[in-house]
């Protein structure tokens, strides 16, 4: 999207300085049911990003490897890709599509795994550590040391075992979460005629609860909440 209204720093100003928290809520743990759109509107174009947890749009955020998750999975991301129903402009404003784009975004757990890595890392680095003192203290005091290394070897064995077992606790207690993305932009013959939308997510993915909306026009930026009874903003 080289032309993206949300590359636009003044945009973003206005969104974070009208509504911060609003704004801070996509950058928390997603949660099933909610999702979050962002929309902005300038002179004749208006821009829709959505963000929602896969599992509102497909029912699961497992890898679609058998052939019916893929179909799910394809019906789904053709159900985004069609803009004119998803998105409902009024007539009078001749808006038309002028680019639509859908994609899943990454697994979470990224950091889980990177912090994984550290881990190990610092183990081999304090088992490295480790040998290096027994070897200085066996110079010095061979008896003496073998006895401190055993006991020091034993501690950072079971140590590093809980560790382990905790981090395999965490990994199977949060699993893999995963979202889908739509990213919406229309141009309008007549901008002055639009003065609303209607987000028709809710009748076709049931499992989106609710809709978080950062709205920003030129009249400012404000936030809505759009339910399964109420998908119309008037603007």
């Amino acid at each position: 999207m080289s032309n993206s209204l949300f590359k636009s720093s003044l945009l973003v100003a206005a969104i974070c300085a009208t509504n911060a928290t609003a704004y801070e809520r996509q950058h928390e743990a997603h949660v099933h049911g909610e999702a979050e759109m962002n929309v902005a509107i300038e002179g004749n174009v208006i821009e829709l990003v959505l963000k929602s947890p896969l599992a509102n749009i497909a029912g699961f955020e497992h890898e679609a490897t058998s052939d019916e998750d893929k179909a799910i999975l394809s019906n789904a991301q053709k159900a985004l890709q069609d803009a004119y129903t998803r998105v409902q402009l009024p007539d009078s404003a001749v808006c038309m599509l002028d680019e639509v784009d859908v994609h899943l975004g990454e697994e979470h757990g990224d950091e889980e795994a990177h912090d994984h890595d550290k881990h190990d890392h610092d183990k081999h680095e304090h088992e490295e550590h480790a040998h290096k003192d027994h070897d200085h203290d066996k110079h010095d005091h061979e008896e003496h040391g073998h006895k401190d290394h055993d006991h020091e070897k034993h501690d950072h064995e079971e140590h590093a075992h809980k560790e382990h077992e905790h981090h395999e606790h965490e990994e199977g207690e949060h699993g893999e979460h995963r979202d889908i993305h739509a990213h919406y932009t229309f141009k309008c013959v007549k901008p002055a005629n639009l003065n609303s939308v209607k987000l028709d997510f809710f009748t076709k993915f049931p499992g989106m609860e609710s809709l978080h909306v950062n709205l920003l026009t030129e009249k400012g930026a404000r936030q809505v909440e759009l339910t399964q009874n109420n998908w119309s903003i008037d603007l």
